[in-house]
């Protein structure tokens, strides 16, 4: 046994350890109170809706045999089950527009691509900056392959300070991605999905199987990402692999971890904004000239508009059109019909290339239902891949 100089202990020792016992004991304290979340799977009656406390969802995992199994990464208190009470969908309870306060053990970003090797270049500008200049200690940024079209990154929110659960927490989040971009070095921040905004978003579960690809998201080491080619990262995806820094969800953490001061001062300036700005909805104006989107869409949504749409975007692009609607001042009604048109038009697109997609009309209303459910203003743009990956080639147009 070692003895620590009292002189020291008191002046460092002690404190470090201290700190590092108190760091893990607020995830377990905050973990108490907001231990419920929204667990999915495609096996499972109703896909969703069906909240449950953390400890459980490794269960849940196992019964549904680690296939296509999510998670909300937003933690609720049992005001929750309350809310479902109330907000019947049909004839259901149902989760969606959780007006609520809401906590998060971490801060997730989407690297996606279709070509996947744009994707990794992307994750590693971002492990570099985060892991190699910032010194951000590898048990509290975490590294995933998605299982499919690309990457995740779980970023500790001990990492920002002091996190407390906020009913706008989600909208504090959607900016503090916007801002981290902004902070990192050039690269195609498009690979970046900057549309995740709302408060019962899910995550797919750590370790579950991919059902299209067959391809697990596994954890991989800031090491991994940096030196495995994508055979190799394909290759370690075909089997589970071990959380060294969480509970078997991936979304409890089993380490300590203290504020990055830069972290912080990015937050603090982020929560400061969201407070101004969320006071008042956004309200659209109704007075429009036409009717017709190519008369008053950019070129880069009329593109959208007008031809097909890759496998896996059909959703954000509804979101966005939606968007536009109702900021050129459509009504919801018209918004809902235009995009309900372009929808029948897509099918028969699909139909000529390849076979009809049984549920896409249910998924479109359903986006269209969540895209203009709450009065806040939805201006997503085009800068993202999926907007980007809708521009003309002509270059005559500034964006």
């Amino acid at each position: 046994m070692i003895l620590l100089n009292s002189k020291a202990c008191f002046r460092g020792e002690w404190i470090f350890l201290y700190a590092k016992r108190y760091t893990l004991y607020a995830v377990f304290a905050m973990i108490k109170k907001y231990r419920f979340v929204d667990f999915a799977a495609r096996g499972q009656s109703g896909f969703r809706n069906h909240v449950v406390s953390i400890e459980e969802v490794p269960l849940l995992i196992e019964q549904y045999q680690s296939t296509e199994c999510f998670s909300t990464y937003f933690f609720y208190t049992d005001e929750i089950f309350a809310y479902m009470n109330t907000h019947i969908e049909k004839d259901r309870p149902s989760i969606a527009g959780f007006p609520g306060k809401l906590w998060a053990p971490f801060l997730p970003l989407d690297i996606d691509a279709v070509d996947l090797e744009k994707a990794l270049d992307g994750v590693r500008v971002i492990g570099k900056t985060l892991i190699q200049e910032w010194k951000i200690p590898e048990g509290a940024c975490h590294f995933y392959f998605s299982g499919s079209k690309g990457f995740h990154i779980l970023l500790d929110v001990r990492l920002f300070g002091k996190v407390l659960p906020n009913q706008h927490l989600h909208q504090i989040f959607s900016t503090l991605r916007e801002n981290l971009m902004y902070e990192l070095p050039l690269f195609d921040h498009a690979l970046v999905d900057l549309t995740i905004k709302d408060a019962v978003r899910l995550l797919r579960l750590s370790n579950t199987l991919h059902e299209k690809s067959k391809l697990y998201k596994i954890s991989l080491s800031a090491e991994e990402i940096f030196s495995n080619t994508i055979s190799e990262i394909l290759k370690k995806a075909k089997k589970p692999r071990p959380l060294l820094y969480t509970d078997e969800t991936g979304l409890v953490s089993k380490v300590s971890v203290t504020a990055h001061p830069r972290l912080s001062k990015i937050f603090k300036h982020v929560r400061a904004l969201v407070r101004k700005y969320t006071l008042k909805p956004f309200t659209y104006r109704l007075s429009v000239q036409s009717e017709n989107p190519s008369e008053f869409l950019c070129p880069a949504f009329l593109k959208m508009y007008e031809s097909s749409v890759e496998p896996g975007l059909r959703n954000n692009s509804v979101i966005r059109l939606l968007s536009e609607f109702r900021l050129h001042g459509l009504s919801l009604e018209k918004s809902r019909e235009l995009i309900l048109a372009w929808n029948e038009s897509l099918i028969v697109m699909v139909i000529m290339i390849r076979f009809f997609r049984r549920f896409a009309r249910i998924r479109i209303s359903k986006s269209v239902k969540n895209g203009t459910r709450t009065g806040n203003k939805n201006d997503l743009g085009c800068g993202d891949y999926r907007g980007r990956s809708s521009r003309p080639d002509d270059g005559d147009h500034l964006w």
